[in-house]
């Protein structure tokens, strides 16, 4: 865990680590849970990714990291949806 949270630069990343960080996390993801795991959650993000990916890049540093974050304390939603019987999505 402790590589991983190297790579996060302390929370302040471009867009450009982003996209790294998201390859690597579907790697793993897909490692350890399985390729369908999060199916829909995936599919949302490559969508929004490939969609928006010019803006990402250019994107400051400060709203990426925001929004990297924020997607990082979702985790909490989705385990509580889990654990209350409902799909991982």
């Amino acid at each position: 865990i402790y590589a991983f949270e190297k790579k996060l630069k302390g929370f302040h990343l471009n867009g450009k680590d982003l996209q790294l960080i998201y390859v690597e996390c579907l790697a793993k993801l897909s490692q350890y849970q399985g390729s369908n795991a999060y199916q829909n959650l995936r599919k949302f993000i490559t969508e929004y990714f490939n969609l928006n990916i010019n803006q990402i890049v250019v994107a400051p540093s400060s709203e990426v990291s925001f929004f990297f974050v924020t997607g990082m304390e979702m985790e909490f939603f989705f385990r509580n949806r889990t654990n209350n019987g409902a799909e991982n999505e």
